[in-house]
């Protein structure tokens, strides 16, 4: 959760129209949203093959406003976006192994060769591609970062949208 708190304000809220001020900071958390929101989708359309190949994380990527349009949070509901932005391990829930299909890229189709494999192979019957079946006690998932680094790229733009508000929302006198 990342959060913005600011200081030594009570002059500036004297000067400041109230209204004009929550209409200004409503649309300033809305366009900041819309920003890392962007360079989300960015991160996750110009990265590995894995981001780019089915675009399934970029289309997800959403914001939703909340405390009455005051806060907004960018994220995607797909299980798999913390994965990638904070990695992980995954650990046997019975045994002491994983047990999956390993293919190497460009050998074919895993599913097809699994099935195969799987069913168990004929006398001379031969699997296109290179299937393996794998044991390992872990499998360790890299950090992909996609929405932090979103946050941070944006936070120049963002922090001008909040200035362009206040002053927007400053009585004239």
């Amino acid at each position: 959760m990342l959060g913005v708190q600011m200081h030594g304000t009570e002059k500036l809220m004297q000067a400041l129209d109230p209204v004009r001020l929550r209409r200004e900071t409503e649309q300033a958390v809305k366009d900041g949203g819309s920003i890392i929101q962007a360079q989300a989708i960015s991160n996750t359309t110009l990265g590995t093959p894995l981001f780019r190949r089915d675009r399934a994380l970029a289309t997800s990527i959403r914001q939703q406003p909340f405390a009455g349009g005051m806060a907004t949070e960018v994220g995607t509901n797909l299980p798999y976006g913390p994965v990638h932005e904070h990695g992980m391990t995954i650990l046997p829930k019975k045994g002491k192994y994983l047990k999956f299909w390993f293919m190497k890229r460009g050998e074919g189709r895993l599913t097809e060769a699994a099935k195969a494999l799987g069913r168990g192979l004929k006398k001379g019957e031969h699997v296109t591609g290179a299937a393996y079946f794998v044991q390992v006690p872990f499998v360790i998932i890299p950090r992909r970062p996609w929405l932090q680094p979103a946050h941070e790229k944006s936070m120049p733009r963002i922090m001008e949208k909040f200035r362009q508000a206040i002053q927007r929302s400053l009585s004239p006198r």
